[in-house]
């Protein structure tokens, strides 16, 4: 069932030396979940990636109102495509 609510999107955004992309997203009344990819330079430390990615500390909720808008590359990184 999972590979029919997933939609592709197969967008990629670059900026600098990080690259990431959206490959398929899946969205229901109040979440939307993505399956993405990132690149990141080779400078960085994956340990460190791995501490960050790991921590509570990097987790952000929202309890304010929001809009719906489509994904495009302006929406996700404005001004930088």
């Amino acid at each position: 069932m999972a590979e029919k609510a997933f939609q592709p999107v197969n967008m990629t955004s670059v900026c600098d030396d990080v690259t990431l992309t959206i490959r398929e997203a899946l969205v229901d009344e109040k979440s939307i979940y993505l399956i993405l990819d990132y690149q990141l330079p080779d400078s960085v430390d994956p340990e460190t990636v791995e501490i960050a990615y790991n921590s509570r500390e990097n987790t952000q909720r929202t309890t304010s109102n929001f809009q719906w808008s489509p994904i495009t590359p302006q929406t996700i990184l404005p001004g930088r495509i």
